[in-house]
């Protein structure tokens, strides 16, 4: 059965690991920083941004897992930000995958290595496919995605999508 510790690494720039309850008081600030959010969803209160995290923290409690929450830290062991993956499905045949990073904690390569790495954990994991989806004025978002080797799906006025397949990132690996 398939548990958030699953999704879990350590690489040269970043650590993902299951979220826990210490540190929600450090992940308010994504969902209370107006930058952070403007692409991302509703802005909030800290109130309403602790309510959220305790809610992830549920989700990673459910069984069979749905959802995932990890936090992410950067090289020095700070935490930097939170991942998630959505919509697993049973089969494991897709699952999409989101980050966000603090402000000010936005290292270079920060993104990049935490998502990449995300990505190989669920190829690893057997999901066959791993998208994204943002809103189309999120460029930020656009090119790390493209950056860790994920193509275009589909685009529309609201959302685009980006997906990396198993056969795909075997055959750039290989």
């Amino acid at each position: 059965m398939l548990k958030p510790a699953h999704f879990a690494f350590h690489i040269e720039h970043c650590i993902v690991r299951p979220l826990c309850v210490a540190d929600l008081p450090g992940l308010t600030g994504l969902y209370t920083d107006p930058r952070t959010q403007q692409f991302v969803g509703q802005l909030l209160t800290e109130t309403a941004a602790i309510a959220r995290l305790q809610a992830c923290l549920r989700a990673n409690q459910q069984s069979p897992l749905q959802q995932v929450y990890l936090a992410v830290e950067n090289q020095r062991q700070q935490l930097a930000g939170m991942a998630a993956g959505f919509a697993l499905q049973p089969d494991r045949a897709w699952l999409e995958l989101g980050i966000m990073l603090l402000p000010g904690l936005q290292a270079p390569g920060l993104a990049k290595a935490a998502y990449a790495g995300l990505i190989q954990q669920a190829l690893d994991l057997g999901f066959l496919q791993v998208q994204a989806s943002m809103q189309p004025q999120n460029l930020a978002a656009i090119r790390l995605v493209r950056q860790c080797g994920m193509q275009l799906l589909t685009a529309g006025p609201a959302e685009v999508r980006y997906q990396i397949c198993r056969a795909d990132a075997q055959r750039d690996s290989g």
